[in-house]
This record gives C-alpha cells, sequence and structure tokens, in this order.
C-alpha cells in the first residue's frame, strides 16, 4: 500500500489500496476518519495516480459545497432559535390573553360564556407563572402547565380537568409561536377519563317518609361541642340536637317532589314547568326537557296516572305562568342551592345523604339529590313490569341503553321474572305452598270460616 505526497490542507491523503485509491479524510459533521474509494466520471475504480487525483480534487469539490450547504442550514436554525429566545424574551406570560385575542385563531362570534372560561384559564395561569417566578416565556413548558394543572385542578373532577386543559390548549396553540415557543407547551398532556356517578334510587319506604315530612316538619340531629362544668372541670362534649329544618316554599317543593317521584321530571324541568304544558283534563305533561332542548329537541308527554300528583296540580295557583312560579325564580337564579336544599330535605326525612359522598365528583354530587327521584321513578316502572322502551319515551331519554343505568330492578322483580322463565309462577308458588301446610295443619272451625270468608269476596 502506497501513500500520495499531496496530504493536508483539509483535503485528506490519497491511499493506494491494491489496484485502487481510496481518499482518507476527516468527516467534518461526525469529526471520525472515512475511506472513499475514488472513482472515474465512467464509474471505474482509478486506475493510476494521475486519475486518483483528479477524482480526489473533484470530491473534496464537491463536500466542500456539501459543507458549505450544511453551514448555511445551521445559521438558519440557529437563527430561528436565536429569535425565538428572543420573542421569548420579549413578550411575558400577562400578555397572553391580549396577544390571543389578536391572533387569527381567535374567533368574534365565540360566545360570552366560552370567553369567560379561556379568559379564567389564562389568568390562572398567568398567576401560577407569577409565584413560580417565571418573569419571561422561555420557561413556559409542558412541565409548568401540568403543575398548574396539578394545583388548580386538585380535589375537582377530571371533567373540570379536561376543561381547563382544552382552554389553556386552546390559547396556547394560537400563540405559542408568537411567544417564541417551539410547540404547543400543552399538546402531548393527555386528558383525564371521565367520571361518572351513579345515583341510587328512593325505596317506597323512603318516598313515603319524604312526603310525611312535608306534613310533619322535617327535622335534622346535628352534633355539637359545648362547654359543660366550671373551673377546672370544665371541658367540651358532643351533645346530638333536633332542630326542625323548614325552608321557605315548602308547598311548591312537596309539588316539585311529586313530578319528580310521579312523573320522572328532572329538576330543571319540575322547578319551570309552565301551564302550558299541563293537560288536566286530558291527565298529561307535554314539555320539552331542558337538558335536550338545544341537542336532540325531542318533547316527551308524561301521563299523569297518580291521583295525589292530580289533585296537587288542580289544587296549585293557576294565576301564573309556572306551575312553582317561586321555586323557578329560585331556579334562575341559584340553581345549586336549590339542589342543596332538596337534598338536605331528603337526607331530614331518610337519614341519609350527609356521609355518602365519595371521591372525585362523587363529593360534589350526592347520591340521593333530587336526581334520586328520576332513577326512582324509573325504577318502579321497570319493577312494575313495564318496557324499558316505553320508559325512555316517557323520561325522554334518546336510548334504551341510558334507561338501564335508571332502572334499578329489585330483587323480588328479579325472583319473579326468573321463576316465570323456569315455569314457576314465583312468589304465588311459595304462599300457594303456604296456604296449604296452614290448612293440613289448622282445625275445622278455622277452615270453615276461611271458606265463608272466601265465599263473600
Amino acid at each position: 500500500m502506497g501513500v500520495s505526497s499531496k496530504r493536508g490542507n483539509g483535503n485528506g491523503c490519497i491511499v493506494r489500496r491494491g489496484a485502487s485509491f481510496s481518499l482518507r479524510r476527516v468527516n467534518p459533521v461526525t469529526g471520525k476518519m472515512t475511506m472513499a474509494v475514488l472513482r472515474n466520471p465512467d464509474g471505474a475504480k482509478c486506475a493510476t495516480m494521475a486519475e486518483a487525483e483528479k477524482a480526489a480534487k473533484t470530491l473534496n469539490e464537491e463536500m466542500r459545497e456539501l459543507d458549505g450547504i450544511r453551514d448555511r442550514e445551521r445559521a438558519i436554525v440557529e437563527l430561528a432559535k436565536a429569535r425565538r429566545f428572543m420573542a421569548s424574551l420579549e413578550h411575558t406570560p400577562g400578555e397572553m390573553w391580549e396577544l390571543f385575542r389578536k391572533s387569527p385563531a381567535f374567533n368574534a362570534s365565540m360566545s360570552a360564556r366560552r370567553l369567560r372560561q379561556l379568559e379564567k384559564a389564562v389568568g390562572s395561569y398567568v398567576e401560577f407563572c407569577k409565584e413560580e417566578g417565571l418573569a419571561d416565556c422561555s420557561k413556559m413548558t409542558g412541565e409548568s402547565v401540568e403543575r398548574w394543572l396539578a394545583k388548580t385542578c386538585g380535589g375537582m373532577s377530571n371533567r373540570t380537568f379536561n376543561e381547563y386543559l382544552a382552554d389553556i390548549r386552546q390559547v396556547f396553540g394560537a400563540v405559542h409561536r408568537t411567544l417564541g415557543l417551539d410547540r404547543n407547551p400543552a399538546a402531548d398532556i393527555r386528558a383525564r377519563k371521565r367520571q361518572t356517578v351513579g345515583r341510587e334510587a328512593f325505596t317506597l319506604e323512603q318516598m313515603q317518609a319524604i312526603m310525611d315530612c312535608f306534613d310533619k316538619g322535617f327535622f335534622a340531629r346535628r352534633t355539637y361541642q359545648v362547654p359543660c362544668g366550671h373551673g377546672d372541670a370544665r371541658r367540651m362534649e358532643k351533645r346530638e340536637v333536633s332542630a326542625e329544618y323548614r325552608p321557605g316554599h315548602l308547598e311548591e317543593m312537596r309539588l316539585a317532589v311529586m313530578l319528580g317521584f310521579m312523573a320522572g321530571c328532572r329538576l330543571a324541568d319540575a322547578c319551570t314547568l309552565k301551564w302550558s304544558n299541563v293537560d288536566l283534563d286530558g291527565r298529561m305533561l307535554r314539555y320539552t326537557p331542558r337538558k335536550t332542548a338545544k341537542s336532540s329537541g325531542m318533547a316527551v308527554t308524561v301521563p299523569i296516572v297518580d291521583k295525589r300528583l292530580l289533585a296537587a296540580l288542580a289544587a296549585a295557583d293557576h294565576s301564573g305562568e309556572y306551575v312553582t312560579p317561586a321555586l323557578a325564580e329560585w331556579h334562575g337564579r341559584n340553581a345549586s342551592t336549590l339542589a342543596r336544599t332538596f337534598e338536605r330535605l331528603f337526607a331530614c326525612a331518610t337519614g341519609m345523604g350527609d356521609g355518602e359522598k365519595g371521591e372525585g365528583r362523587a363529593r360534589r354530587a350526592s347520591l340521593h339529590g333530587f336526581h334520586a327521584l328520576r332513577h326512582t321513578f324509573v325504577s318502579f316502572c321497570a319493577n312494575a313490569g313495564i318496557s324499558l322502551e316505553i320508559c325512555a319515551s316517557i323520561v325522554g331519554h334518546s336510548t334504551v341503553s341510558t334507561t338501564q343505568i335508571y332502572s334499578h330492578i329489585s330483587d323480588a322483580a328479579k325472583r319473579q321474572a326468573l321463576a316465570q322463565v323456569a315455569g314457576g309462577d314465583g312468589d304465588r308458588d311459595g304462599e300457594r305452598d303456604c296456604l296449604i301446610e296452614w290448612a293440613r295443619t289448622a282445625d275445622s272451625e278455622k277452615v270453615r270460616r276461611l271458606w265463608e270468608i272466601a265465599r263473600m269476596l
């Protein structure tokens, strides 16, 4: 193997390897030594030193041109990075909202409620940046957004977390380039799985207790720490005190509870039901649920079967627009307080509600609130043998699968259905067996009196 005398000057050196020649040089990109076989323009390997030197000159010129292109690319990339960094220093997190309003992504036709949500999320993140000491935008990363979400949405439902994430992601998507950021910091943060809270249905005994309390009064037992004794013997003791809970508009609340229990109305529909939706002569309720008014717009028709509900509607004041005018005003002013008032009434009547809240959204949604009346209505219909299709039509569910969630089938109904499948008659078979056993062991006088009673029926 021989080496040519032409070396250095960054051109490498020509090395003879057998019958061919190669150019040995340092790759300027990787910094590693490379060997390239020298070839003539027709692709054949160089056979002489003169051909090798000519091919090496051409190869060096091509590589210098390629290195120049790479250098320009590096310069462009570094310049872009410098410009983005300068932009991140030029703007502050406090300018996010104004930059968003000036961006092409801002839609002036957004609803006022949507704009308030976006501004609230941006304001919360800006305050977090101030607390974290993020004076410029260069440190606004996905980690900072995750820390903000953990602090802001700690203890809240997954739905609220996802709403905040969607808001800040939308704003960052419009302004992150203006702020000098390479990409949207919230783009890779995953939304949480939506939580669901299953309400429970009231039993018949619990519903009877609730309706009785409208006449007898709602009493709640509360535990208080009270001082006892004097001087050194003074101490604090726990005492239970029973106090009546009497909010205003109890008669209208009674009627709203009957609409929920006997007609399957939601809280909003029961409190804002209008007389134009009530047909007392035809014994029907016809209304469009507020929850689905803008989506499906499907109206529901509910027969008024229970005589107590019919009598209560007939006895109510028909002079106004609403069936329960005070509750309609209350619901429009503060629906959450009205819902909590019903929860407390039910807790007083049944003894449930105070200690039954679970994790996440369940901490804010009572399992035995007003919506449990709707579950109770569907459950009673299902246990009475009414098909789920008819139940869905009455309560306004678009799919039967939703109604299945509401239909808490009782054990007795399940036992009766399985007994029919097995060829028996369920509880009637058991009653007949008990009657036969009683007749077998009873004396003749008891049997005779039973026969006389049966003849009179």
